[in-house]
C-alpha cells in the first residue's frame, strides 16, 4: 500500500509524506 499511494501521490519519490493526506481521504 505505501508504495502504491506513493506513485498516486508523489510520484513514488516522496510518497511517505503524501501517503497520508491521501489516508485521509
Amino acid at each position: 500500500l505505501p508504495t502504491t499511494m506513493g506513485a498516486e501521490g508523489a510520484g513514488g519519490d516522496h510518497g511517505g509524506e503524501e501517503r497520508i493526506p491521501l489516508l485521509h481521504k
